[in-house]
């Protein structure tokens, strides 16, 4: 009888202590998913007023915004009239003041396009040329909080933006006549949906075995 009861005791100890390392797994899948997913908008201003070199919008050069997803935010989207001239692009995130102007603490993550990649956007036919610049860590954004991407190097691409608030939540950094043409970039829902549906039956499975277990050991 003794045997039996320490016997238990082990396997609930040995249940509970997989369940806490098959929840801390799931959860690194579900970084390096979204981390290698493809992205599709969250927050956008797609308006277009003119377009200008980054050297034209101050510094820091970028864009704040407020995220309406809780989903992780994977990239950013942004819209430059062609190729000509192009170079890395490296971005950065950030947490921003309500205002949109100031920039708090260091870079949450970062992310980098190259030229070459960039270019391979490039068909010669359509404009604006999107092109997608993915951070190298997904973020687990709130919707409305405020944040913000800073945009490096480039080379001699010019960016297109919009005057005036055609976006209401956030503002181009240094220059708040203008907001970015720009999308924040969230995985697909299917595939987080996916993902999510497989995770929670294999979670609830453990879960019964662990309840079976449990009521054994009590009774």
């Amino acid at each position: 009888m003794v045997v039996v009861e320490v016997g238990v005791r082990i396997t609930w100890k040995t249940e509970t202590q997989f369940m806490k390392m098959l929840a801390t797994f799931l959860f690194l899948l579900l970084v390096g998913l979204a981390g290698h997913a493809q992205g599709v908008g969250d927050v956008s201003q797609l308006n277009i007023s003119g377009s200008a070199p980054a050297s034209a919008f101050g510094s820091p050069f970028g864009q704040s915004f407020v995220p309406t997803s809780l989903q992780p935010l994977i990239g950013v989207g942004l819209a430059v009239v062609n190729n000509a001239g192009a170079d890395d692009v490296q971005i950065a995130l950030y947490h921003s003041d309500s205002s949109g102007t100031t920039l708090l603490g260091g870079p949450i993550t970062s992310g980098r396009i190259t030229a070459a990649q960039i270019n391979s956007y490039y068909t010669g036919v359509v404009t604006p040329l999107w092109f997608p610049v993915y951070f190298d860590q997904p973020y687990a954004q709130t919707p409305g909080e405020h944040l913000a991407f800073t945009i490096e190097s480039g080379g001699a691409l010019n960016f297109y933006y919009a005057l005036g608030s055609a976006y209401s939540g956030g503002r181009v950094l240094a220059d708040g006549t203008k907001d970015l043409t720009f999308t924040t970039l969230v995985p697909e829902p299917g595939m987080l949906a996916l993902f999510l549906v497989g995770a929670c039956a294999l979670l609830g499975w453990r879960f019964k075995r662990i309840e079976s277990i449990r009521r054994l050991h009590s009774g």
